[in-house]
């Protein structure tokens, strides 16, 4: 009797040894399952197409940032050469500009420090009676009281603004490009920069002169010489626009393109 107990028991021992080693590999097992089932989500395709997308997005963000902040900078500068060229119209008064580019100095509405930096220097350095002003609305003031100048720098403008339509942006470099500009910029730059910049405009269809207005000083810049800024009004594919074209005159007589900057009129309907 005895002998059959202690086999009983033995064979139990045998049999929940067996259970036991049988739950730790089903233990074994599912976490085995649950790591691979961890793992698979991140090979996954649509995971990996979502990782993807997010760090496109993200990286999209920083360039929309950052590219927003360039934006705002340019802007900010072409509204601050707007507002300088703005209070030199003085009919011819430079006492009077110098006293109204002071006041933009210390009125803080020039936060260029580049700008700032030339401007206060220009009118530290002005001597009374002399400096840049620009004719008041409805004057007839010419640089050099030239009317010559204000044609040459009309033609020279429409000759300019021919070779943009047409794209043909190296030729505008080697023919009608300042020497003051190139000195800031290389031909490959240019190009590069037109062609990417002026992509979204499209044919041009109508051009109308607004203006030409000239100066022999730029204080921005200062530069020195008989300087126009020529604005059109020009219709393209995806709008109208106002461009404005500065030309100088250069040693040889001729008038040649320092600057363009342009604006939206309207949006296309």
């Amino acid at each position: 009797m005895e002998n059959k107990e202690v086999s009983e028991r033995e064979r139990w021992e045998v049999e929940k040894a067996f259970r036991d080693r049988e739950i730790k590999i089903r233990e074994s097992e599912v976490q085995i399952s649950m790591q691979e089932h961890r793992s698979s989500q991140w090979r996954n395709p649509l995971v990996l197409a979502i990782l993807a997308a997010a760090i496109a997005a993200g990286g999209n963000a920083i360039v929309a940032i950052v590219n927003g902040n360039l934006q705002r900078d340019l802007e900010d500068q072409k509204s601050e050469q707007t507002r300088i060229l703005e209070v030199i119209k003085v009919g011819g008064n430079p006492d009077k500009a110098a006293e109204n580019l002071d006041f933009l100095l210390k009125a803080g509405l020039i936060r260029n420090s580049a700008q700032s930096g030339t401007l206060s220097k220009y009118l530290s350095e002005r001597k009374p009676g002399t400096g840049a002003s620009l004719p008041s609305a409805g004057s007839t003031t010419d640089p050099d009281n030239n009317s010559v100048n204000k044609a040459a720098s009309e033609k020279a403008a429409r000759n300019i603004l021919k070779l943009l339509s047409e794209k043909k942006y190296a030729d505008l470099w080697d023919g009608q490009i300042s020497d003051w500009f190139k000195l800031k910029k290389n031909k490959d730059a240019f190009v590069a920069d037109m062609t990417i910049g002026r992509s979204q405009l499209g044919e041009l269809s109508a051009s109308e002169l607004v203006s030409a207005e000239g100066t022999n000083y730029d204080p921005s810049t200062g530069y020195k010489g008989p300087i126009y800024s020529v604005t059109f009004i020009n219709t393209y594919t995806s709008g109208k626009y106002f461009e404005r074209l500065v030309v100088i005159k250069e040693k040889d007589g001729d008038f040649r393109l320092a600057g363009i900057w342009g604006s939206t009129v309207e949006s296309p309907r």
